[in-house]
């Protein structure tokens, strides 16, 4: 059961992830992808500070077409009164951050950033009323590659 419940909370995250990066700007897409936090956990904080200065520059990004993850492991604990998994998830990013402002002078787009990388995540997941991540540690990545176990998660 908490199994199932797990994947399907990284799923809205992930999708909750994409939306609000394609338009950091957008209050909502980004309340959206913060919903998947607690409200005092350090990764809120640091995803709303980063999507806030994607969107202070202008910035936008979107999935690349191999952009997947995968969950390799869950540990079940639980930690006080709440229930608490540590998910093991590795996740490839080929996606494009770009300049959603200003266009190249030959009106091509401006490419801030297109290196693919993976990271395996530690997401240490708190259940209240519903799962939200209270951590993430980032444990390995791989910079230019897809260092990820194959997956069925596109």
């Amino acid at each position: 059961m908490v199994d199932r419940e797990i994947h399907a909370a990284q799923e809205r995250y992930y999708q909750a992830f994409l939306v609000a990066v394609a338009d950091p700007g957008d209050e909502r897409r980004v309340d959206g992808l913060l919903a998947s936090y607690t409200a005092t956990g350090a990764p809120a904080r640091s995803t709303r500070e980063w999507l806030g200065l994607l969107a202070q520059r202008g910035y936008a990004g979107r999935a690349g077409a191999g952009n997947r993850y995968v969950i390799e492991k869950i540990d079940v604990a639980v930690a006080g009164e709440r229930e608490t998994v540590v998910a093991t998830v590795c996740g490839y990013d080929d996606g494009v951050v770009f300049d959603a402002r200003n266009r190249a002078p030959d009106g091509s787009e401006i490419v801030v950033d297109d290196v693919p990388r993976s990271d395996r995540t530690l997401f240490t997941w708190v259940k209240g009323t519903v799962w939200q991540i209270d951590a993430a540690t980032v444990v390995n990545t791989w910079k230019g590659r897809d260092g990820c176990p194959p997956s069925e998660h596109s």
